[in-house]
């Protein structure tokens, strides 16, 4: 990482671009290595119909050398005279054969081709010098055939056109390639058994069902083109459109020498066609299957035309679509680090004034990215920090006035606190003389409180005296009234005797003599009946006086009692009264107990109040201090006007 701090600005983005560049590099490399691939494909497919036309020239001249060959061995001179003629172009288009196939160097293809070279040198000698029959000419000449066929497979491998990835163009090859040439090759065979049959007038069972079976498999190879064609119709109906006629004619020509063979095999005895015109019907069927052939290989190479133009172009574009952005991405890359090489230029530079302590610089942003952003907000910051500057000197001279005065605001407060400390000493020790006059005051009622409980417990004696008093004067007050009422009952039956005593006397007077004894008893009677009358109305009296006595008494008792009771709640009130001022007098020395000890806090606090005054008066002077170095320092600092 240190590394990289010492690369400059764009030649990092150059190193990203870079690394963007490599981290595309891959895809873009297999991209175009499949557009190679297809081109490649396409090129190698184009280049592969060349040999496929000579090979298909040669398999065409081929067949009619077999043909001519099979006539004039059969004894047809003009069939000898017409094979004198090919012989030579079968010589010529082996010569083409081997310089278009030599472009595949394959060991297979290069032995094939040598075989092929081999037999095709040994036949015409035989035939000439006719050391050969008819059937060992056919043969040779057949085999001589599927050899130029299978090395027509071999570059249809080898060219890469047996495996087209386009519908269109693949099923036209293998109709045209694959399908049509052993339809050729059938129509040929039938051409030279036919040829020889017809010129020798001799028809067998196996060749009968040897040229039957030849018509059912060139049927079914036609058939087989056929169903590949109207698979290429489907992708491109244009191309079918061009072959279709002479599809037609390949198929009419097919369907003639079946017929023909058809009569042949079964009416050979009155078949009346001429060896000669038998081999121009199945020579014009033979070549109406390779003019099909003929056909499309232009078609083919048209398409193919267009798809290695279409592959180069698209390397071409690839390559400078490439370019283009390796260009632009370079020149992005510059722009990119001109512009924030240029912002940082102005952020640098507007940085560098702020530490010398300029804070007029401005920064004109230009761009609405995130540059931009930072240097609005640089810019905004430098405004922000004239802005405080000033508010900071203003905010210096203020706090400094403000220390100043805060120092002496302290000094008078450090002296009000010296006196109000004086003045808690002071208090403290009156309030220490309070506190020990209020334990006496305390002390004195807790010994009245004592006495009046005391006192309270005497008078409380004493009413219950003066209650059992009072309940003995009510007994002798009952008493008298008893005695008072048996008077009374005395004093009526004195009354009484003296009423019977007068009857008696009475009764005696009217009695006369007999009543006069009677008549002194009942004078006898009758005073002592006055006697114990007047003794009744004494005692009556006595005993109303000693009433009205015990009654005085009683109420004097009750008097004395009430005053008793009143005396007793009024000691019990004075108690009270006492007890309430002995708890008021603990009260009140629990009170000056906490107020001694606030007053001890206070003056605590106000030593500790007049300690934290001078510190305070420290500070103030060292806020000065420093507010006047602060005033010093954001002097240093120039702000917009």
């Amino acid at each position: 990482m240190v590394s990289l701090e010492r690369i400059s600005l764009s030649k990092k983005l150059l190193l990203m671009g870079s690394l963007a560049l490599l981290l595309a590099l891959p895809p873009m490399t297999s991209l175009f290595k499949v557009r190679m691939d297809e081109w490649r494909a396409a090129q190698s497919e184009l280049d592969g119909l060349t040999p496929a036309r000579a090979l298909l020239q040669l398999v065409r001249l081929t067949q009619q050398h077999r043909g001519a060959t099979a006539g004039a061995l059969a004894g047809n001179q003009a069939m000898a005279s017409r094979r004198l003629d090919i012989a030579p172009q079968v010589n010529e288009a082996l010569k083409v054969v081997k310089a278009t196939v030599s472009m595949y160097d394959q060991a297979p293809t290069r032995e094939l081709l040598n075989k092929i070279e081999q037999s095709w040198l040994r036949l015409p000698d035989a035939v000439a010098q006719k050391s050969i029959d008819g059937p060992t000419s056919f043969r040779q000449h057949t085999d001589l055939i599927v050899d130029q066929m299978d090395l027509l497979g071999l570059v249809m491998n080898d060219s890469g056109l047996s495996l087209d990835p386009h519908a269109d163009s693949y099923h036209v090859l293998i109709a045209t390639l694959g399908d049509m040439p052993p339809v050729a090759e059938v129509l040929g065979q039938l051409r030279a058994r036919g040829t020889a049959t017809l010129t020798q007038r001799a028809m067998t069972p196996t060749l009968r069902a040897e040229m039957l079976g030849d018509i059912a498999l060139a049927n079914s190879r036609s058939r087989s083109a056929g169903r590949h064609l109207a698979a290429a119709a489907s992708a491109n109906p244009e191309l079918i459109r061009q072959l279709q006629p002479a599809r037609d004619l390949a198929v009419a020509q097919l369907a003639e020498v079946a017929r023909q063979v058809g009569l042949m095999t079964t009416e050979f005895e009155s078949y009346a066609l001429a060896p000669e015109a038998y081999f121009k019907l199945t020579t014009e069927a033979v070549d109406a299957q390779f003019a099909l052939i003929d056909a499309a290989l232009p078609m083919l190479q048209g398409l193919l035309d267009v798809r290695v133009a279409s592959a180069r172009n698209s390397l071409v574009g690839m390559g400078l679509l490439a370019l283009v952005g390796v260009v632009v991405t370079v020149l992005v890359a510059l722009a990119i680090a001109r512009s924030i090489r240029q912002a940082l230029q102005q952020a640098v530079r507007v940085a560098e004034a702020v530490a010398d302590g300029d804070l007029s610089q401005r920064v004109q942003a230009t761009s609405h990215d995130e540059i931009g952003a930072l240097l609005q907000a640089i810019d905004h910051m430098s405004v922000s920090l004239s802005r405080m500057v000033g508010e900071v000197r203003a905010g210096t001279d203020a706090i400094a006035t403000a220390s100043t005065q805060i120092a002496q605001g302290n000094a008078d407060l450090s002296a009000r606190t010296e006196n109000q400390a004086a003045s808690l000493q002071e208090t403290a020790a009156s309030m220490q003389q309070m506190n020990h006059t209020v334990r006496a005051n305390a002390e004195s009622a807790r010994r009245a409180n004592e006495l009046a409980s005391r006192a309270s417990a005497v008078a409380a004696g004493g009413g219950e005296s003066v209650r059992h008093v009072v309940q003995t004067m009510d007994g002798i007050q009952g008493s008298s009234r008893k005695i008072g009422d048996i008077i009374g009952v005395i004093d009526g039956i004195s009354f009484q005797t003296n009423i019977l005593a007068l009857n008696a006397a009475v009764e005696a007077a009217r009695a006369g003599e007999q009543g006069r004894g009677f008549a002194v008893v009942a004078a006898e009677v009758r005073t002592l009946a006055q006697r114990s009358a007047q003794a009744a109305r004494e005692i009556k009296s006595l005993i109303q006086d000693s009433v009205e006595k015990v009654e005085m008494g009683h109420e004097r008792v009750n008097e004395a009692g009430k005053t008793i009771g009143d005396v007793v709640d009024q000691v019990r009130q004075v108690n009270t009264l006492m007890a309430d001022i002995n708890a008021a007098s603990d009260q009140q020395q629990q009170g000056a107990d906490q107020i001694n000890a606030a007053l001890v806090q206070l003056d605590q606090a106000t030593q500790q109040n007049a300690a934290l005054v001078e510190e305070t008066a420290a500070a103030a002077e060292s806020l000065n201090q420093q507010a006047h170095r602060l005033t010093q320092v954001v002097s240093r600092f120039r702000t917009a006007a």
